[in-house]
């Protein structure tokens, strides 16, 4: 289903990320919502 859904634009498959829900957190986390709809506008590192 992540892979389907990854297949939609703005994402796509090759990009790395994952859905938040398919993540398990085991420890301590820090969460940046980057701007966009989906997050998906990440400035240049």
């Amino acid at each position: 289903m992540e892979r389907w859904r990854l297949g939609f634009p703005p994402h796509e498959r090759t990009s790395g990320l994952r859905l938040a829900c398919q993540i398990e957190v085991t420890g301590d986390i820090e969460v940046t919502k980057h701007p966009g709809f989906w997050g998906q506008d990440v400035p240049d590192a």
